[in-house]
């Protein structure tokens, strides 16, 4: 196969016409030759009820040359997705791609999108209407020792949906007095397509801590971002408040106090502590209702079906419909970012909004750490000084009852992908391009019989009583012993969880489950076990053997040993 020369003074595209070049490049290019440089949007819809909750965006990856969209909708336990992926042709206006649009009818206040489904599962035609001005995040960096993960911009903005909405067989007429959410448009660098070799930069991943709360009231809008490394360290801290008038004021050191259900690390409650220009406080109490895992169905990092940015294909599109209680689904959503529908209270005024949360790995300030055979032991102590606060006795790895599901996790970490999604516990219908080839997986790997305490940490529900005597018990129950207090314990006939990359608001893709993790396993109390074959046995040498030791033409360094027995040989062992 030949190489294709191409040339470095192609012509400009239309948008080169206007002043708006910020580098020494056309249009069509970026300013970074980084293979992760990324534009991409996000919006959630909801109706302040739990009874529906949508997550959908649209992204370009110019050095990759893909463009991509995706809409997820959760019902009940279960959850639709839509999928579509292309050849990202030259950059324009139009925000494109398959069954999927948006349209800006009004910059920064009023969007229309429409989605249209290969298999009619979920299909929507709505418009977005800013409540708020859009609000400048801060610069978002995420390091992995010295070498830049994530280093992007992001506005957000809180507004109303007006539309229709169909998910499945059920019709949803969408109206702004009760339909709102949150949108927000970031650029820069973050891990997309095809996972690349962790390589050195694993060493450091030891844990991640992450929290991005827009709300919306009446009154105005807030925005809370935290990010924090395993000893508490805050890397990304801004609270902002944002009048109807455009006036934004800033609510200093956020504190977050979250409660977590018994036995996992799903948030259940938090209160927010801010402080106005004046030095009053300010309190946000939160309940979360229902949850989108972004990892699921959605293309964020983790995701084993599809990744944001990974070449599909020409004119490629795939439904799934997944169900949330499926153990094989329910293993993975701890290992990833989720947005939870959040209804608060602040100073006696209701709003609602997104609550996105990530915590995985250690996290002193919550007391949560890390499974021993997932890295190295973590450190004894808490560190308290970043005001991060927990409610709940939790441990650091719940052990969950399906076997099962943990089986098909621990398989999926070994897969190889291949153009058809893997399949855990997920109906996909796939659309091939046109006169595409159809590239078969290989076989999984063998995964061994797991017990039931060797499962990874499902998303179970608050009060569910984890395994007696191993990673903790809930409140009440039994000596109260958990992996904070015994963190030698937590983890302690677990195998290992995969060193996941999280995403920061949708932020990373790099997928653990494309890389896979070696996993070790033990055998449970009264379990037959498999002996291994005895060595072999190297026989005695009498005075009628006869060695020849015979030095080949390779060199001295290489020898030949020719022994022949004048003895019946079947009476020695072989």
């Amino acid at each position: 196969m030949g190489l294709t020369a191409v040339s470095l003074t192609t012509g400009p595209i239309p948008l080169d016409e206007y002043p708006i070049h910020q580098a020494p490049v056309p249009m069509n290019r970026v300013a970074s030759s980084d293979r992760n440089f990324y534009d991409r949007c996000y919006f959630n819809a909801h109706d302040r009820t739990g009874e529906v909750f949508v997550v959908t965006g649209l992204g370009v990856y110019p050095n990759l040359g893909v463009i991509d969209a995706y809409a997820t909708a959760r019902v009940g336990d279960r959850q639709w997705s839509v999928r579509f992926s292309d050849a990202l042709a030259e950059r324009s206006l139009d925000q494109h791609v398959g069954g999927y649009r948006i349209d800006v009818v009004e910059p920064l206040r009023r969007l229309h999108l429409r989605c249209q489904s290969p298999d009619d599962s979920l299909d929507f035609d709505l418009h977005w209407t800013g409540s708020c001005p859009a609000v400048q995040e801060e610069p978002h960096l995420l390091l992995s020792g010295d070498r830049p993960i994530v280093d992007s911009s992001r506005f957000c903005q809180l507004g109303s949906w007006t539309g229709r909405l169909r998910v499945a067989e059920r019709e949803f007429t969408v109206t702004d007095d009760r339909w709102s959410g949150a949108r927000d448009r970031s650029w820069g660098i973050r891990p997309v397509g095809e996972g690349e070799p962790p390589g050195r930069a694993a060493e450091s991943l030891a844990g991640f801590w992450w929290l991005y709360l827009p709300l919306r009231l009446e009154s105005c809008a807030l925005i809370v971002i935290l990010q924090e490394n395993p000893d508490g360290y805050r890397t990304l801290s801004n609270a902002k408040r944002v009048w109807p008038d455009g006036r934004v004021e800033q609510l200093g050191w956020p504190r977050a106090d979250i409660t977590y259900a018994p036995g996992t690390r799903h948030p259940t409650a938090a209160t927010i502590h801010l402080t106005d220009g004046t030095g009053k406080p300010v309190c946000v109490e939160i309940e979360t209702l229902t949850s989108v895992p972004l990892h699921v169905g959605a293309g964020y990092n983790g995701d084993p079906d599809w990744t944001h940015g990974r070449w599909m294909g020409r004119n490629w599109s795939s439904s799934s419909v997944y169900d949330l209680t499926d153990p094989a689904v329910a293993a993975r959503i701890p290992w990833g970012v989720t947005d939870h529908l959040a209804r608060a209270v602040m100073d006696g005024e209701e709003g609602w909004g997104m609550f996105e949360h990530a915590s995985m790995g250690r996290h002193d300030p919550t007391g949560f750490a890390e499974c021993p055979r997932w890295r190295r032991r973590p450190p004894s102590g808490r560190w308290g000084g970043s005001g991060v606060g927990c409610r709940q006795q939790v441990p650091a790895c719940a052990v969950p009852p399906h076997r099962e599901g943990a089986r098909a996790y621990l398989t999926s970490l070994h897969q190889t992908d291949g153009h058809a999604s893997r399949q855990f516990g997920a109906r996909h219908v796939g659309k091939p391009a046109a006169g595409a080839r159809c590239r078969q997986s290989p076989p999984p790997r063998t995964v061994p019989e797991l017990s039931d305490a060797e499962a990874p940490d499902p998303l179970r529900p608050a009060g569910q009583v984890v395994a007696d005597g191993h990673a903790g018990r809930c409140a009440g129950t039994g000596d109260g012993r958990d992996a904070r207090t015994e963190p030698e314990r937590s983890g302690e006939l677990l195998g290992s969880p995969p060193p996941a990359i999280p995403d920061l608001g949708g932020v990373l893709s790099d997928s653990h489950a494309e890389r896979g993790t070696r996993a070790r396993h033990r055998v449970q109390p009264g379990a037959r076990r498999v002996q291994p074959p005895p060595p072999r046995a190297v026989p005695q040498l009498g005075q009628r053997d006869r060695i020849a030791m015979r030095v080949g033409e390779e060199g001295p360094g290489r020898h030949a040993v020719d022994r022949t027995r004048a003895g019946d040989v079947g009476q020695q062992p072989c």
